[in-house]
């Protein structure tokens, strides 16, 4: 859709618009919390999003890494952080921010880190065997 523009650039530019409308006419110190969607496209990110961090769950439980996920914007770290805290399936894990500025990461990590293999390395990995955690075109 000519809307929502290449990877939602168009989408982001009305929303980012409309939030500065809102704020100017309304007198807000802060931007309000606004999120457009056209013909699903945020909703389906979202859920790609979701999906992401239930694979890499799953990779996290198998090998007891912990798991940083690729830079995403605040707005999508945030569904992250949301999900598993959450979703009862993913209540033996949690999630932490790292990074700084656009490389902001959320790491997926098991809550008990005693279960981790002696000798193992704590430190964030990405899972080189799951490829499809290529968020940057995910940009609230």
């Amino acid at each position: 859709s000519r809307i929502i523009g290449w990877h939602g650039e168009t989408l982001n530019s009305i929303q980012h618009l409309a939030k500065s409308i809102i704020r100017q006419k309304g007198n807000l110190d802060r931007s309000p919390f606004l999120v457009l969607d056209v013909d699903g496209y945020r909703k389906s990110q979202e859920d790609k999003v979701r999906a992401i961090a239930e694979k890499k769950a799953d990779f996290v439980r198998r090998t007891g890494s912990r798991v940083a996920l690729a830079p995403m914007s605040p707005y999508f770290r945030r569904i992250v952080h949301l999900h598993v805290a959450s979703t009862p399936e993913l209540a033996d894990l949690t999630t932490e921010s790292s990074g700084q500025g656009d490389y902001r990461q959320v790491v997926l990590k098991l809550k008990d880190e005693s279960k981790v293999r002696d000798g193992e390395e704590l430190a964030p990995v990405i899972a080189e065997d799951e490829g499809d955690d290529d968020l940057g075109n995910l940009d609230i």
